[in-house]
């Protein structure tokens, strides 16, 4: 089930700014990682991140007229994947057991 934000975000900017706007969920993932699990990418996979943000920039540019309200759409999804990017990680925090530490 697709969340409501994400839908109405689809409604709004078109499917080809979906698609690229919902990309994002892997950079939600890194940065929610590195926030609440204290896991720091490592320069390659912070690299890869920014190589993702980079193709979505671009390829954005050319699809900025294609729904009805792209920027209320585009925002909504990026709420949305923000938010899908969130349960990862905390699905992560709860099933990954706690470090034990020996001494």
């Amino acid at each position: 089930n697709i969340s409501p934000r994400i839908s109405t975000g689809n409604n709004l900017a078109g499917p080809t700014i979906f698609s690229i706007v919902y990309s994002s969920v892997t950079i939600w993932a890194a940065l929610y990682s590195k926030l609440l699990l204290s896991r720091s990418p490592t320069k390659h996979q912070w690299f890869g991140v920014c190589l993702v943000v980079a193709g979505l920039s671009l390829t954005a540019v050319d699809s900025s007229t294609a729904g009805r309200s792209v920027f209320s759409g585009a925002v909504l999804i990026s709420v949305g994947s923000s938010f899908h990017g969130l349960t990862y990680v905390l699905c992560e925090r709860i099933m990954t057991p706690p470090s034990t530490t020996t001494t």
